[in-house]
């Protein structure tokens, strides 16, 4: 059960993240990455932390990870306007 509880709270990390994205409010965008930085820096500073690859490494690749999900939703609204752009006027070019 609690693996379960750890992937549904995964998926709404990532789903918050992507949100954030699509809204592109870049505040909104920032609470996940800092509330991630701040435990690592908490974690590093308050446990017996061995400096080793993997323990360098994971926290840098999961605060990328959070930067680019919320790239890809930014992305999403974007590409999305952009289309609905290109429709409008292609509608205006046929009414001339």
């Amino acid at each position: 059960m609690s693996s379960f509880l750890l992937i549904l709270f995964i998926v709404a990390l990532i789903v918050f993240q992507s949100f954030a994205g699509y809204k592109q409010n870049k505040y909104l965008g920032a609470i996940i990455p800092v509330v991630f930085c701040t435990i690592v820096v908490y974690l590093m500073m308050m446990t017996d932390y061995h400096w080793n690859f993997r323990n360098i490494v994971m926290p840098m690749i999961g605060l990328a990870s959070f930067i680019g999900i919320y790239n890809a939703g930014s992305e999403s609204k974007n590409k999305k306007l952009q289309q609905e752009l290109d429709k409008m006027k292609a509608k205006d070019s046929m009414k001339k």
